[in-house]
């Protein structure tokens, strides 16, 4: 899923993620302004993109 994500960063970030297993990865940058849905509620978001082996979207709050 990472690779869908590269060519759309927008900017580098310095958030360190805390992983499943215990290690620390830095992300690898952001994206800004993405729409997202629930439901019937449309809200902008950014999102962080980590590297990744797997095609799992993970969602979680700062």
């Amino acid at each position: 899923m990472c690779k869908l994500f590269l060519n759309l960063i927008d900017e580098s970030s310095k958030i360190i993620i805390n992983t499943a297993n215990g290690k620390r990865a830095r992300a690898l940058g952001k994206i800004n302004t993405v729409k997202m849905s629930i439901g019937s509620i449309c809200m902008p978001i950014t999102l962080q993109v980590i590297g990744s082996p797997n095609k799992n979207l993970l969602l979680g709050t700062d």
